[in-house]
């Protein structure tokens, strides 16, 4: 079990871009313990990198990648229909309540 300390050194080392590895050698605990700290941060991290690449894109880029995932959607959607009995009832009463 690690302490608080270690806690808010873990997640100072990970903003600094030290590897999980390599912060688990520095504060002797397992990669396993310092992935478990670290990972919400590191998915904060990912999420607001991915929204600034995504801003610095042109209007056609945005264009194109709303395009794909409104394709991934209907296609993953089409998926579960026909495979799925409890999401094809869901949208059937759905449609139904309309």
């Amino acid at each position: 079990m690690i302490n608080k300390q270690q806690k808010k050194k873990i997640l100072k080392l990970v903003d600094e871009g030290l590897s999980q590895n390599k912060i688990a050698e520095l504060l002797k605990v397992s990669q396993a313990t310092v992935g478990y700290w670290a990972s919400e941060e590191l998915r904060k991290k990912k999420i607001k990198t991915q929204i600034e690449r995504f801003r610095n894109k042109s209007k056609e880029e945005r264009s194109k990648i709303y395009k794909k995932r409104l394709e991934y959607q209907k296609k993953y959607q089409n998926y579960r229909y026909k495979h799925d009995e409890e999401f094809r009832r869901k949208q059937l009463e759905a449609v139904k309540k309309k």
